[in-house]
Order: C-alpha cells, then structure tokens, then sequence
C-alpha cells in the first residue's frame, strides 16, 4: 500500500520535522510505500492535488499548521473528489485540544484525525489499516463513531532515531530544526505547551544529532525548545556544547529572561560570537495582566534578565511581546514597547494574541471576554479593556516597527529619537496614522523609510534624531543630491583630530577612496566611500576626539 505525504511550508526555506519524524516512527511497519509531495501556500492547490493523485495513494496524510490549514484542507478535498476511496489522515499543532473535535465535525474529506504525537499513533493506524482491523483503542486517533478521546504521546521519543537519518529530512534547507526536550513546566494558558510533561534528549544524544546535521553542511539551528534556559543546569550544558564542539553553527533558542541562573549567565558570558541568536519572550510588563494567563509576574527579574542579554555583546536579543491579552490596554501595549527601546533590544516582534484550540486560554475565553476569530490565526479582535480601534492600532504599531525599529540600519536612530524625546514613539505612530503611513499591503523601500523619518523629525524639530539618521544614510551609501545628503559635501582630506568611530581608518590611503563631510547639529562627520571595497556601503567614519558617535 502507499502513503503520500503532502506537506505545505510557509516557504521554501521552511521545513517541518513531522515527516521525518513519522516516517522514522513507522520503519518497522511492512508493506506500505511512503512517497512526498511538497509545496507551499502559495502554490496553486489544483497542481499540488494532480502530483498527490497521479502517485495513486491509498492513504495521505499531512500536518496541519495554524498558517497552512486553509491550503491543506483545499487541496485534500480536491484530493477526495478525484479518488473518493483514499483514506485522509491529518494531525499537526491543528489537531490539539478541542481542535480534532471540530476538525473531524467540520470537513467531511478527513477520514481520521491524530491528537497529540503522531509517533505512537501513525504505527498502529496503518498496521491495522493494512490488515483490515478497527481503530478502537488507538489512544489520540479519532474518527467518526469512534471513542474520539485521548492523545497520542510518544515515550520512546528522546531514543528514537534521528529525524535526519531519515531518507525525507532535506539537508538543502537553509535552517534546520531539532528539539532538544518536549513538554514545558510553566503555567502560560495561552500556550499549546503549558504544564506538559517535559522529556529531555540526553546531551550525547543531542550531539549525536548536531553532528549529523553539521556533517550534512547544516550551519543554522532553530531550537524548538519551548523555554530553553528550565532548568538552567540543562541550558548551561546545551550552551557550553554549542560553544565547544560546534562553533561553525549559529543557534536559535527561546528563552524566559526572567529565570536565568548562573549557570546559563555564566555560559551566555563565554559564548562565541555569532554562535547564539536569542529570542526572549516579555509579552507584557504588566504584572496584573501576567497573573491573568498563567505566567510569572515578576517583572523585576524579567527586566534584570533582559539587561543583562542585551549587555552580551556576542549575541543579539530580540523580544516578543503581544497585544490583546486579557486585562490588557492599549497604554499598556505602548508603555511595554517603549520600555523595549529603552532598553536597547534588537527586534521588537508584537503580535497579536492567538486563542489556539487545545490551550487553557481557549477554554477560558468567554469568561475573560476576548473576541478572536474562529479562523487562523485565531487573533483576538477586541477584549474588555481593548476596543476593535485599540487592537488596529496596535496591529499599526507593530508594522511601525518592522518598517523603523527592526531594520539595523535604522534602529539606532529610533533609539536616539526616543532617547531625545520620550514621546517619540506615540508621537511617530500618530504622525503615521493620520500620513496611512505603515499599513499592512503597503511596502516601503528601506530608502523611502529614510525620507519618511525626515520628514518626521525636521517638522517636529528632531535634532539628534534628525543627526543619527543622517549618519545612517551617508553609511548606506544614498544619493549625496538628496535627502539627508544634502548636508554632505565632498572634502579633499581629513583633518587633524578625527578618529575612527566606525569601519577601518586604513582605507584613507587605498586607491580610490573617497571623503565626504557631513554637517550634523554637534559638528563634523567624515564619511569614506571604496566602491572597491564596499559598492554599497560606507568603509569608514571619522568624528572629533572627544565626541560619541558625532554628538558631545
């Protein structure tokens, strides 16, 4: 018999665990053929339903992810119509919780559902399958007229064989992921994870792993994780073996910066340049808002822990935070993003809070008054405390951000802009608003975000601002005829009592560099330009002793 898998990714460089993992799960099962068929949504559901069929399955199965369903779901009814007996199984992050109720209750293409982890249920559905037995007993498996109870939970998970001995785990991807543990001990409601059973991969096991995926020339690692510091005994020797025996890599990891202990501070001090990229979950500082959905509201710590990322020079913190969340404000939303900056995070990622199926949070909906749509991305809309306008802005704000604070060739100005006047960041937010600058569908050009601020700063009288954005264009390299550039001219040489404040001061005496002056509000800037060197880049910049990044 033969099993197609159709797996839809959000891109072609995303890839999923799921299949590998499976597949490795039903090794000893005889008598069924495996065959993929891959895509992402946004190939067109007609073609990836030809490929599905033209392969002549018995059974397809998939994974079902908050941001694939609807292109799943289409393609496997379209599967149906055209072969009406195969047997259509899905499972996935989709399938938690109330989620394979109504999945099953609701799409009459799906023959069975999978709640939980596949590995231990996928074995004995196509033993039984192949030989013609029911489906009764099969704890996570649910069907019509079934039991319908349950969820699938893999013991042998941490001994299993490695996702990439699989013959589908595709080392040609940009990333890869790998999960260290399973399961997470905190009490988030609004997460698919909270208060799970936590199962650890041992540490030989997971350099068994990493050395698998490093001999197969993967470089970028996503932890998945869910709070990677708990314990912090556990951290500590993920993070010393990541620095000591592979270095090559770069590695993703989630973690709770209010619980860090000394052990994974100490190993977070020695890591290796380039080796770590962090993402610290905040999602409010609100303490009266944390207690609501279950999580520490010991924001002291978490602000401590933050400080102390952010002073680790070797690696960049990025911070989560959402909007929406019970007894939550839109003041709120705006006073933890401006903490963030203050702060001097690298990306700011706000989003708006999910009610996933299968979290304690969905079951609590009602009662904390948060309206969210029944569809992915099962965003709230509007709250007690939050109006359908309140949760618009804050959908604004986050898009201001990834247009004018994430991007690093912006990010210091945001800073200084926010430095120079604490109100900047509802001042700019308005002043986009009112402009329908920034709104979701309208792509900006990194060259168009300068000008923009421009304008902002030299019509609400921005000095310092206006200085680092200046600085920031003449190191991308924009037209010296406009803009920001039009306070640069070209000079014949550098003068007495400027010193290096960025890129390497030896290019002065290189072929083919250029000097430009630059007039900023605390003095002179001197910028080099070597399109040898760098054609769309600044090689060096030059400020007056005595001065920090061209201001006194």
């Amino acid at each position: 018999m033969r099993l197609v898998w159709l797996g839809v990714e959000s891109s072609y460089s995303h890839s999923s665990l799921a299949l590998p993992l499976l597949s490795n799960a039903c090794r000893d099962v005889s008598g069924w053929e495996w065959e993929l068929v891959s895509g992402t949504i946004r190939d067109d559901a007609f073609e990836l339903c030809r490929r599905v069929v033209s392969l002549e399955p018995d059974v397809v199965s998939s994974t079902a992810y908050i941001f694939n369903r609807h292109v799943v779901l289409d393609v496997l009814g379209r599967i149906k119509r055209l072969r009406p007996d195969v047997v259509i199984i899905v499972g996935g992050p989709e399938c938690l919780g109330e989620g394979a109720d109504s999945l099953l209750s609701s799409s009459s293409i799906i023959d069975y559902v999978v709640r939980g982890e596949g590995e231990s249920v996928l074995p004995l559905f196509l033993e039984r399958l192949s030989s013609g037995k029911g489906m009764g007993g099969i704890p996570g498996l649910l069907y019509r007229g079934g039991e319908n109870s349950g969820s699938g939970f893999d013991t042998g998970w941490a001994e299993a064989p490695l996702p990439g001995s699989d013959r589908f785990f595709d080392f040609e991807k940009p990333f890869a992921q790998i999960e260290t543990s399973r399961g997470c001990p905190m009490g988030c409601t609004y997460c698919t994870s909270c208060r799970t059973a936590v199962r650890m991969k041992s540490l030989d096991r997971v350099r068994e792993e990493l050395t698998c995926l490093h001999d197969g020339g993967v470089r970028e690692i996503r932890v998945l994780d869910r709070t990677f510091n708990v314990p912090d005994s556990r951290g500590a020797e993920l993070l010393k073996l990541f620095r000591q025996e592979f270095g090559e890599m770069r590695f993703h990891l989630e973690i709770h910066p209010g619980v860090l202990g000394a052990e994974v501070r100490r190993e977070l001090r020695l890591a290796n340049k380039g080796n770590l990229h962090i993402e610290a979950g905040v999602q409010t500082f609100n303490p009266d808002v944390l207690a609501l959905v279950g999580r520490s509201t010991d924001v002291d710590s978490v602000q401590e822990g933050l400080r102390f990322l952010i002073g680790t020079e070797t690696f960049e913190t990025h911070c989560d935070l959402l909007a929406g969340l019970p007894g939550q404000t839109l003041e709120d939303v705006i006073v933890d993003v401006e903490q963030l900056v203050e702060l001097g995070v690298g990306e700011i990622q706000l989003e708006s809070l999910k009610v996933l199926p299968g979290t304690e949070l969905r079951r609590q909906a009602d009662e904390l008054g948060l309206i969210f749509s029944d569809e992915p991305l099962y965003d709230v809309m509007a709250t007690k405390t939050m109006s359908q306008d309140d949760m618009a802005t804050c959908r604004h704000l986050s898009r201001i951000l990834d247009l004018f604070h994430n991007p690093e060739s912006l990010r210091q100005t945001f800073r200084t802009a926010y430095a120079e006047v604490p109100g900047f960041v509802r001042d700019f937010l308005g002043w986009c608003k009112e402009s329908d600058i920034g709104n979701i569908g309208n792509p900006l050009s990194l060259r168009r975000r300068f000008e923009l601020l421009e304008e902002f700063f030299v019509g609400r009288g921005y000095v310092l601002g206006l200085d680092e954005l200046t600085k920031a264009w003449m190191a991308n390299a924009f037209p010296t005829c406009s803009g920001c550039g039009l306070r640069a001219q070209l000079a014949a040489s550098l003068p007495e009592g400027f010193e290096c404040i960025s890129g390497d001061p030896s290019v002065m005496s290189l072929q083919g560099t250029r000097l430009w002056e630059v007039s900023l509000s605390s003095g002179l800037l001197y910028v080099a330009y070597n399109r040898g060197i760098a054609p769309n880049r600044a090689v060096a910049m030059f400020s007056k002793i005595g001065t920090t990044n061209g201001h006194e």
